[in-house]
């Protein structure tokens, strides 16, 4: 018999795209608008001709969205969050942008509201724009990810996942420095699952890649 805290299981990774995340906002927080997304002001773009689609973002712009809290979510572990983003460049200078994200979780037969919490690991505050050797380039439309910002406790049982429950974010473009335009690929939520029946896993295993858990 295999048993489930004799196996190490690795962290799985949920990604939304930016067509994937649904509300957008210019900072107005607040404001009645009747279609965010088309009247907000971040425009949906397509990357040359790839077929990519991002957002185009400017300082202090939001996306709100919402994921479906995963069934198979361990809530006694933290959640990792990134930010995968792209640019076209002005000049010969480094680029970087800046991200802030904040979450919460809406539990069945709460009221919905946008999220005002904190992550307690907060993503870096400054995301370089780098080739695949963490080299800085100027070469424009690199696929490119922040650090990672951790949550220690969503908040959340067992059974409110199980319930059907949502955690929401709020993620604003706080700055950006020798850029034509930051384009915003996708968000990516990485957590413990469990996997069996029963207790789950009894350790938080690190990413391979950093060794962060």
């Amino acid at each position: 018999m295999i048993q489930d805290q004799r196996i190490d299981w690795m962290r799985k990774r949920l990604f939304l795209t930016a067509l994937d995340i649904q509300g957008i906002d210019t900072g107005k927080v607040g404001t009645a608008v009747t279609s965010a997304w088309e009247t907000a002001g971040v425009t949906a773009d397509e990357v040359t001709n790839v077929g990519m689609g991002t957002y185009i973002m400017t300082d202090t712009e939001l996306l709100n969205g919402y994921i479906p809290c995963p069934y198979d979510l361990d809530p006694k572990f933290n959640i990792g969050f990134g930010v995968h983003w792209t640019a076209d460049h002005d000049g010969t200078g480094a680029l970087t942008s800046s991200w802030i994200l904040l979450q919460d979780a809406i539990k069945i037969g709460e009221v919905i509201a946008l999220p005002a919490t904190a992550l307690n690991t907060i993503i870096p505050l400054l995301s370089a724009y780098n080739d695949e050797n963490g080299v800085t380039t100027v070469t424009d439309f690199r696929i490119q990810k922040t650090g990672r910002g951790i949550r220690d406790d969503i908040g959340l049982n067992r059974a409110q996942i199980e319930a059907g429950a949502f955690i929401t974010f709020k993620l604003e473009l706080d700055a950006a420095i020798n850029e034509t335009s930051i384009r915003f690929i996708g968000l990516e939520m990485d957590y413990v699952p469990m996997m069996t029946v029963g207790n789950g896993p009894h350790t938080n295993r690190p990413l391979q890649s950093n060794g962060v858990a």
